[in-house]
């Protein structure tokens, strides 16, 4: 740590300056995703890294728009059984059928191992980096630390998205729940003669069904019409990312691991559908299997640090269950010898990133392969929109992140025989 005149602690600088000379958009297809790309190649030929690009097809579809678009339709579907009040027991139909299908449709959309072509076609690249272990023996574990480096913004900002996401998933819940009352009501109805009161009782119920219905159906339209822009840096989503790596690279360059390879992976188009993991992974994972004992390895993530660090510690949307068995437990007590703190994150709704990928992928494989993903959820607000830029960036967040995955990575080196 570097000290000013009067003494005092100055953070190093140099994953903040990264961060501020990639200040530019980075969409895919544009000169500015080129730049980027050129940018991190130039800094690790600085350190003697080698590193190699390689291109893949991505398309632009958004899995988002295509649940919205679903939803908007199959509400439709409701309404014109409401209307016709005495079939409203076909409702318990449409449950079934929408149940069956999101359970088919999710598990086979987040199938992160298929590449499904949907949308316009486009290029990108990955840039991909390889520091060996001093140890040469055969089957030794790798350590994977990736980042995505294009940017996307939207038309609306971030926290009204997710105001608007977050409305939406609550009255499509409750809609649903009423919904299945009238139903049942209806289907009663059949056999029991329903007396004026619950007439009455059950016609309001209708009109606040339909009520919620439109509701959805606008929030569901407002946000399809979120479009692409190019209008955002990306500072923290993910030149932060970017910057992290290429300095952790030239740590781990200039002193190697005794026992692990370190493999550096720069995404590209991650914000179209996590497309540079999927198909490296595609074309890569068995020749990491084959070369690497991927049960004693590790792939961290880094996917946004701004104002502090943060790391992926539970995900699921109603059972919570951690991120992985061991890498978090190291990766906190590491942060505590070097008095780091490091916050543990919940998965957000509507969000994801390219640990995604390696788990799905370990999972298919039946690999424990441990995996995990840094990110600052609270600093989360600002990505996609103008206002991700680098003042939003901290020199101290980036510096105890590097240091965090530097010491990490070393202490699971040493205890690569006792299984980590």
């Amino acid at each position: 740590m570097k000290k000013d005149l009067n003494g005092n602690k100055v953070e190093n600088q140099a994953a903040l300056d990264h961060v501020k000379a990639l200040a530019f958009t980075r969409k895919v297809g544009t000169d500015g995703e080129t730049k980027g790309i050129n940018y991190i190649q130039k800094e690790l030929e600085k350190s003697d890294i080698d590193s190699n690009q390689e291109s893949f097809i991505c398309s632009s579809g958004s899995l988002m728009k295509l649940l919205l678009s679903f939803l908007f339709f199959y509400i439709i579907l409701y309404e014109i059984f409401l209307f016709m009040n005495e079939y409203a027991w076909v409702i318990l139909i449409l449950h079934i059928i929408l149940i069956f299908t999101l359970i088919r449709g999710m598990s086979y959309l987040l199938d992160w191992t298929k590449i499904i072509y949907w949308g316009k076609k486009s290029k990108s690249k990955n840039v991909i980096a390889k520091l060996s272990a001093k140890n040469s023996n055969q089957k030794k574990p790798v350590a994977i630390f990736s980042a995505h480096y294009d940017t996307i913004s939207r038309l609306y900002p971030g926290p009204f998205y997710m105001i608007l996401m977050v409305s939406c998933l609550m009255m499509t819940l409750t809609f649903l729940f009423l919904t299945e009352i009238l139903a049942i009501w209806s289907l009663i109805s059949i056999f029991f003669a329903p007396t004026a009161r619950m007439v009455i009782i059950f016609q309001f119920m209708i009109y606040m069904s339909l009520i919620l219905a439109i509701s959805i159906q606008t929030c569901v339209i407002i946000a399809i019409f979120n479009k692409s822009l190019d209008k955002s840096v990306g500072s923290l989503d993910n030149a932060t990312g970017v910057a992290i790596l290429i300095e952790l690279a030239k740590l781990i360059k200039k002193n190697p691991l005794e026992k692990i390879d370190v493999l550096f992976l720069w995404f590209g188009a991650e914000e179209y559908g996590l497309w540079g993991s999927r198909q490296y992974l595609a074309k890569h994972f068995d020749e990491l299997n084959d070369e690497y004992d991927l049960d004693k390895s590790i792939a961290i993530n880094i996917d946004i640090i701004g104002s502090y660090v943060g790391l992926m510690d539970e995900t699921g949307l109603i059972k919570k269950k951690r991120m992985n068995e061991r890498l978090n437990d190291i990766i906190f007590a590491t942060a505590k010898q070097s008095n780091i703190q490091v916050k543990k994150q919940k998965a957000i709704i509507g969000t994801g990133g390219d640990h995604m990928c390696f788990k799905t992928y370990a999972l298919k494989k039946e690999k424990s392969l441990q995996v995990t993903c840094f990110a600052s959820n609270k600093d989360a607000r600002y990505i996609h929109y103008p206002s991700d830029t680098p003042d939003r960036c901290s020199a101290k967040s980036l510096n105890d992140c590097i240091t965090v995955c530097h010491e990490t990575v070393r202490s699971i080196d040493k205890r690569v025989e006792s299984d980590f």
